[in-house]
């Protein structure tokens, strides 16, 4: 497999930036990792705050838990999520998947700058 296919692969397949480190260019695959992993995070915690939020707001009496209950909840979370934001960076997180796998790709086709010696030989 040639070495622009590995690297699109790892893009795709692994983490956006992936292939670009398994090409050796490591602060091009930071620029890559780095913002995905931060989209990632911004992703969860929105979530995860969310759900939390609610959760305080109407806690659960031990016993009391029935299906009536947990779909009031989980209605009341689903409307509290913002939507449009994380749409947005749901989509973020796509283009810059997409970008990593395409440079990736475009990078392993490159070829190789020849190595020179300082005596030039």
């Amino acid at each position: 497999m040639k070495h622009e296919h590995k690297a699109a692969l790892l893009s795709a397949l692994v983490v956006p930036g992936a292939g670009q480190i398994f090409l050796k260019r490591y602060a091009r695959g930071a620029l890559f990792i780095l913002p995905f992993l931060a989209g990632c995070f911004t992703f969860g915690w929105v979530i995860v705050s969310t759900s939390l939020s609610i959760i305080r707001a109407a806690p659960f009496q031990k016993g009391t838990v029935d299906a009536a209950a947990v779909l009031q909840v989980t209605r009341r979370s689903v409307e509290a999520v913002d939507f449009p934001f994380l749409t947005l960076l749901f989509i973020l997180l796509v283009l810059l998947w997409a970008l990593s796998v395409f440079d990736a790709y475009r990078l392993g086709k490159t070829p190789e700058a020849p190595i020179t010696t300082s005596g030039g030989q």
